[in-house]
């Protein structure tokens, strides 16, 4: 058999495990879920799963990377220049099309690991100064006051805003426009976050 047939067979097989992960993890949580379940989920026996991931903490490893590149990939698709508080508190926005329950059940529970594991912390902390230093550099996003890219101090509480946002499930009733307007021009100096 050809090495990179391998090696293609080896990799769908690894990525079909982080599937049935996601899938197993947003549904009971990274440590709800069983490996039993996994395996069963996967279509891989224990020997086959071992074989990529050493342990479950390593497949929780790899699932976070994952959601924590496909949230980048998410906001640098998603923030424009013309992006409201309003948009990130509504969950039926534009902002929020294409970003699913699975998705957004995956990467509360990544916060969540991040709060008592270091390697889950480190990954995320890495993907979040991605984040910053390409939104930084985005000529896409700008401040309408200076027309300047916004400043690192500045997106970084906009990322900050967003993670509430999303880990703020419920809530009473809808925010007053008026003080989503004023909150908008002092964080960001205009209504929309450019």
């Amino acid at each position: 058999m050809d090495m990179g047939t391998n090696q293609q067979r080896n990799c769908a097989r690894k990525q079909q495990i982080i599937e049935a992960a996601k899938v197993c993890f947003s549904e009971h949580g990274f440590h709800g879920c069983s490996m039993a379940e996994l395996f069963s989920r996967s279509g891989y026996g224990a020997g086959q799963l071992y074989r990529d991931f050493h342990s479950k903490e390593a497949l929780i490893n790899e699932v976070v990377k994952n959601v924590a590149t496909e949230w980048r990939a998410f906001l640098f698709r998603q923030l424009r220049s013309d992006t409201t508080l309003s948009d990130l508190i509504n969950i039926d926005s534009v902002f929020w099309s294409g970003w699913s329950q699975r998705e957004y059940s995956l990467l509360l529970e990544s916060y969540s690991e991040a709060s008592r594991n270091e390697q889950v912390r480190k990954i995320l902390a890495d993907e979040e100064e991605q984040t910053i230093s390409f939104l930084a550099g985005n000529s896409e996003i700008l401040n309408s006051e200076t027309q300047q890219p916004f400043s690192r101090v500045q997106i970084r509480l906009l990322l900050t805003l967003i993670d509430g946002f999303i880990c703020r499930v419920v809530y009473d009733q809808p925010l007053n426009e008026n003080e989503l307007q004023r909150l908008n021009t002092l964080i960001f100096g205009s209504q929309p976050i450019s």
